[in-house]
């Protein structure tokens, strides 16, 4: 059941160049170490507060307060009905919050500054 679920990428990060080096900074977060997960416990909170427990549970493979690891890199993963009920409220919480969430399946990048794909950033509206 797991293989139906796409990896979405939450990190923080001031810029980037294009939708490639987005990708390869969110990787290299997932090596950098960081004791404190406030900003991602305080996303985590915003979420179970405004969704329903069920949206919650069909959405993701585990529950949201679980932080994965010990790295700057959060990975959530989403099934394919998640996109349609939790993906549009995660983008909005998480952006507000400064991370920046890399979509690898569509090869985007949804950060504060707009969204960058392979033709460039898209800024916000």
């Amino acid at each position: 059941m797991t293989s139906t679920f796409q990896p979405f990428y939450i990190f923080e990060h001031p810029n980037f160049q294009d939708v490639q080096d987005a990708q390869r900074q969110s990787r290299l977060y997932g090596f950098r170490y960081r004791a404190a997960h406030e900003k991602f416990e305080a996303l985590s909170l915003k979420l179970t507060q405004s969704l329903p427990a069920g949206i919650l549970e069909s959405a993701l493979a585990k529950p949201l307060e679980k932080v994965p690891d010990n790295t700057a890199l959060y990975i959530l993963n989403i099934t394919p009905e998640g996109r349609q009920s939790f993906l549009p409220a995660l983008l909005a919480e998480a952006l507000a919050l400064g991370f920046s969430v890399l979509d690898d399946s569509l090869g985007q990048c949804h950060c504060p500054e707009g969204l960058w794909t392979l033709e460039g950033l898209q800024p916000h509206a």
